[in-house]
C-alpha cells in the first residue's frame, strides 16, 4: 500500500470515528435532569435502573416457536359455551 493510500485510509477511519453512532439513538453526551440536577446518560442509567444497569450481559436466547393460527385467533376472541 502506498504513502498516499494509507494517508487516505487515516482520513477516512478518522472522519469514521467522529461521526456519532446512527444505530444508537442517544448521543453519549447526551444530557438529563433528575431532580432539577443535570446528568450525562451513563449516571442517568445508574439513577434510573438502579441495579439492573450493573448485571452483567447475557446471551439472547432464541424465540419459541410461532402458535398455531387458531391458538391465536382464540386467544383475542372470548370463549363462547
Amino acid at each position: 500500500m502506498s504513502e498516499r493510500d494509507q494517508d487516505a485510509a487515516a482520513e477516512e477511519s478518522e472522519a469514521e470515528a467522529e461521526e456519532p453512532d446512527r444505530d444508537f439513538p442517544i448521543s453519549s453526551n447526551a444530557r438529563f435532569t433528575i431532580g432539577g440536577k443535570p446528568v450525562v446518560l451513563d449516571d442517568f442509567i445508574d439513577i434510573t435502573t438502579g441495579d439492573v444497569a450493573n448485571r452483567p450481559a447475557v446471551e439472547p436466547q432464541p424465540q419459541p416457536a410461532p402458535m398455531p393460527k387458531d391458538v391465536i385467533w382464540n386467544s383475542r376472541r372470548p370463549v363462547e359455551g
